[in-house]
């Protein structure tokens, strides 16, 4: 998620034209509701969080490496 419609429609590009797409974030990200969404967890390749990540969230995740 990010504030604006301009970052998020760059983001989009940008992960499209990758060849891996990685997410980095702490666990706080996650649950938020923000004005502009660049994708869903599954769009990613592997996903970098802190210990901090519940794990009936992380269950929810498939098809993406957690690390």
């Amino acid at each position: 998620m990010v504030a604006n419609f301009e970052l998020a429609n760059l983001k989009k590009r940008l992960i499209r034209r990758a060849e891996e797409k990685v997410l980095i974030a702490d666990s706080t990200k996650f649950g938020k509701i923000n004005i502009a969404s660049i994708g869903n967890i599954p769009i990613f390749d592997k996903l970098f969080v802190d210990s901090s990540l519940p794990d009936e969230l992380a269950s929810k995740i498939s098809g993406v490496d957690i690390l």
